[in-house]
């Protein structure tokens, strides 16, 4: 195990050195009893038990019969990312409704009609906040996002939730065979999902507000322009291109 990956573990996860350390050697070495496990990590004895407790706690390991093992990271570290997400999609929701209350105590203030949006989770914040916001049901467009279903299902789930029933939801033809149990998931919380070939990016339009998903590398980028004639424009020039189709 390298320095990296240590330096990774308390960098992300906020580990300090005797946590990380006793994590990495269960990694490694397999089940073991806190004394073993002290002595191979470098855990002063009388700092052992808690250290392990404390990894316990966040479900990186679990005990049985005194011994300690490390559990799966694809699980325990996965089930971290998913709560990261979800406070950071409450977070957003909250930071919004602020700049709400702050707009409507200030007169003269006009929030910018086109910003930029950089990170996923501040992407799928701002479609979270737009989404609760809005009495009426959105429309998206729907490509990349199902080709990264297996990262963004949870913050999806809490999005479509947020959208209540009804929303209609445009993916590439030949999507729904290919992603069909994440479809019918979806379409288990009152969203219609069709085929078009009309979604050739990712997009959404919901009251004033139209999100666009910008390819750029890895990173995850968006597009959000706050103007309600242009929204409404859109969202009907979807709905009959949708409704000509053959």
């Amino acid at each position: 195990m390298s320095a990296d990956l240590e330096q990774r573990l308390r960098s992300l996860l906020g580990l300090n050195k005797y946590q990380a350390s006793a994590y990495l050697v269960l990694l490694k070495a397999g089940p073991m009893r806190p004394q073993e496990v002290a002595k191979q990590a470098g855990v002063p004895v009388q700092r052992i038990y808690d250290t392990l407790r404390s990894l316990q706690e966040m479900g990186l390991v679990i005990e049985r019969e005194g011994v300690f093992e490390a559990v799966d990271p694809l699980q325990s570290l996965g089930a971290l990312a998913k709560r990261e997400v979800a406070r950071a999609l409450e977070r957003a929701s909250d930071i919004d409704a602020l700049a709400k209350d702050l707009s409507s105590s200030a007169p003269g203030a006009r929030p910018a009609e086109v910003t930029l949006v950089r990170g996923l989770d501040s992407v799928m914040g701002t479609a979270l906040a737009t989404a609760s916001s809005c009495n009426e049901r959105p429309v998206f467009l729907a490509r990349k996002v199902f080709e990264r279903l297996s990262v963004l299902l949870s913050a999806l789930k809490e999005l479509v939730r947020s959208s209540g029933p009804g929303a209609l939801v445009v993916v590439p033809k030949g999507y729904l065979e290919r992603y069909r149990q994440e479809a019918e998931e979806l379409s288990g919380y009152g969203l219609r999902v069709v085929e078009s070939d009309a979604a050739f990016l990712d997009l959404m339009v919901a009251c004033d507000t139209v999100i666009i998903g910008v390819p750029y590398g890895g990173d995850a980028i968006a597009v959000v322009i706050k103007d309600r004639e242009f929204a409404e424009g859109l969202r009907k020039g979807l709905l009959n291109l949708l409704s000509s189709a053959p």
